[in-house]
């Protein structure tokens, strides 16, 4: 009984949590008085959460220590960074960055315990208390919404309280071990306790909430690299709200992201199927195809996507990938670059690709150059036959290469490699049959065919018996 009662009585007692604070030299530059600043912020933040009756308390251990994760490049790679730092007395680490990104107010992944909070030095003290309070909160995955924020901006911290949704999901989730991160989650029934406790506290309406609340947890789990744990609860998800095509595409990320991605197609596929007019999902299946070197798909989804917005330039550097993947396709991926830079003159990705696509192409020609002299000095050479011919396949010209490649079987029957890249070219040729025995051949030799022949092959004859 008295353990029971001890018990009782943690759950009624607020929630101390222990915070260290640090802060860059950007924020530091616009703040001459930075440490007493970083103490008044968070007593402020701090009443907020007490007058608001989260059950909540914030102590700040302690304040003066830069931030170690200055040097990185984006918020969000700074806040997954700064957990590292591997502080054993404090719950939750907090950093202050006077650096932008945009209109974003911070990086916070819920249950993460770690936030990146940004600095507006032409704001005033009571709106920068809000954005410190608004990423507290986030940690305990309790959003709120601008007409609290503009609200609360103009009014001093005293007198400013959470809506009472956010009040009832802190107190729920307030005993969280953010020390461990999002891996808490993963401890006893905390996932599913974190489910319930923002499904109830979702008021959007005409909202799934239990599907909302279940991939607020799955991306928590996925932004933190427990990608298992998140395709389930991403998966769940679809299922509680299959017509959401944001919960398909995020579904499928997270299984690309997890190395899945034969079972990441279907879940765009069906985004598709939701949205068939929407240029941005066939460009995803696209990428995803390209990925998985599947170009003649790829290329098909490219397509549908360039008709349905002509001008994007993203579409035009997937699309060239994809053609790049094609044997002797140096000229057309070219052109699609081309014209992603006339849509965008200003992208560096394509000018990058175009520079590369240029040195590959060189590459092929030097191969070349080098491997006639070899054929021509040792006529029986059947690697330096196999060489000129990949390469001269790589041109465009495959009739040419095909020569070589079969000068090369003729000297060396058992040559796995050569009967591989025979196998690609009549693909490329539309001699299927041809193709189809040049793949048994190399297998039968222990080379495997080059990465997707075999699924495009199948596509358009079937495997002969």
């Amino acid at each position: 009984m008295v353990a029971g009662a001890a018990y009782a009585l943690t759950l009624l007692l607020p929630r101390v949590i222990t915070v260290r604070v640090y802060s860059d030299y950007s924020f530091r530059l616009q703040h001459s008085n930075w440490s007493d600043l970083l103490e008044s912020r968070f007593r402020d933040a701090a009443l907020i959460f007490r007058q608001s009756g989260t059950g909540v308390q914030w102590k700040v251990l302690d304040s003066k220590d830069t931030d170690p994760t200055s040097d990185m490049a984006t918020l969000d790679s700074r806040r997954s960074a700064l957990p590292q730092q591997g502080d054993h007395k404090a719950a939750v680490l907090v950093s202050f960055t006077g650096l932008h990104e945009g209109q974003r107010i911070g990086s916070t992944n819920p249950f993460s315990g770690a936030a990146i909070v940004v600095d507006f030095p032409d704001r005033s003290e009571s709106a920068n208390t809000i954005i410190l309070a608004e990423n507290l909160a986030h940690l305990f995955a309790a959003s709120s919404d601008a007409a609290w924020m503009q609200s609360a901006f103009a009014a001093p911290p005293q007198s400013v309280r959470f809506p009472p949704r956010m009040v009832t999901l802190i107190h729920q989730l307030r005993r969280y071990n953010f020390a461990a991160g999002v891996g808490g989650l993963l401890q006893g029934s905390w996932a599913q306790r974190a489910v319930d406790a923002i499904a109830e506290s979702d008021t959007t309406p005409n909202s799934n909430h239990a599907a909302h609340a279940q991939q607020m947890v799955g991306i928590a789990l996925l932004n933190d690299q427990h990608r298992d744990a998140a395709i389930a609860h991403l998966r769940e998800a679809t299922r509680l709200d299959p017509k959401s095509v944001t919960l398909h595409v995020e579904t499928a990320l997270a299984l690309s992201r997890n190395g899945q991605d034969a079972d990441a197609l279907p879940e765009l596929a069906e985004a598709v199927h939701l949205e068939p007019n929407n240029a941005i999902l066939h460009q995803s299946i696209g990428a995803l195809l390209v990925k998985m070197r599947r170009p003649e798909e790829a290329i098909e989804e490219i397509d549908i996507a360039a008709r349905l917005d002509p001008k994007n330039a993203a579409t035009q550097i997937v699309l060239a990938t994809a053609l790049f993947q094609q044997m002797g396709r140096f000229d057309a991926s070219a052109a699609a670059l081309h014209e992603a830079l006339r849509l965008d003159p200003t992208s560096a990705a394509a000018a990058h690709d175009l520079e590369q696509l240029a040195r590959n192409k060189q590459a092929v020609a030097d191969e070349i150059a080098k491997q006639r002299p070899r054929v021509q000095q040792s006529p029986n050479d059947s690697d330096a036959h196999y060489r000129l011919g990949v390469a001269i396949a790589r041109s465009g010209d495959f009739q040419a290469g095909l020569r070589e490649l079969q000068k090369s079987i003729e000297l060396r029957p058992s040559y796995g490699p050569a009967h591989a890249e025979s196998a690609a070219i009549y693909y490329q040729l539309g001699d299927y049959a041809a193709a189809w025995r040049e793949v048994k051949q190399s297998l039968a030799l222990g080379s495997e065919p080059p990465a997707g022949l075999v699924p495009a092959l199948t596509r358009k004859m079937p495997q002969p018996q």
